[in-house]
């Protein structure tokens, strides 16, 4: 009797566990979509122009097709997959509500406390037509502090979300050093 009553609370603590480590069915799989872009700007030949600046010394540069790895180049927003993760289930406060300044509908995750992702936006029109993500990542250590911010920008065509542009920019400071600030700005042209 007594082997029945611990496989039985053996049994229900592990279904108990199962289910909280479930995504919640509202969330979109940011690494799905990333990996479909870069399925897209691969096989189509976009080409790229950057603007880079850090300490605002600047250039331009632009890339052909042949010279791009679309995984490496958008790699940074694969951060922000973080927030769907199940050890950052209850860290999150969750809101979705209209955009004041436009038609679309914006998702947001605000940290509670210190986390690698401190805010994220996802702007839509409906959950298949992502139009923006803007993204906060903060790091901290004895030995540098650094904030990054990510924006990616789509357009729609028809059923289809391309993206347009994406932006990266922020700070690293090492104790030893003043920071560091540093802004990319791309702009992806498609055929």
């Amino acid at each position: 009797m007594a082997r029945w009553l611990v496989l039985t609370i053996f049994l229900a603590c592990i279904s108990c566990r199962e289910k909280s480590l479930q995504r919640p069915a509202d969330s979109f799989s940011l690494d799905s979509m990333l990996d479909l872009q870069v399925n897209y700007l691969s096989k189509n030949g976009a080409s790229l122009i950057k603007v880079s600046s850090i300490n605002s010394n600047g250039f331009t540069s632009s890339l052909d097709s042949k010279h791009i790895d679309w995984e490496n180049e958008l790699e940074s927003f694969r951060a922000i997959s973080l927030v769907h993760k199940p050890v950052y289930a209850d860290s999150y406060d969750i809101k979705i509500m209209p955009d004041d300044k436009s038609n679309l509908f914006v998702k947001t995750w605000v940290a509670r406390d210190k986390q690698p992702i401190q805010s994220l936006k996802v702007y839509f029109l409906n959950p298949n037509q992502i139009k923006r993500l803007e993204a906060t990542l903060e790091q901290t250590n004895f030995v540098f502090t650094s904030r990054k911010n990510l924006t990616l920008e789509f357009s729609i065509l028809g059923a289809k979300t391309l993206p347009e542009r994406y932006e990266i920019s922020g700070y690293q400071k090492l104790f030893w050093e003043e920071a560091q600030d540093y802004k990319l700005a791309c702009e992806i042209r498609t055929k």
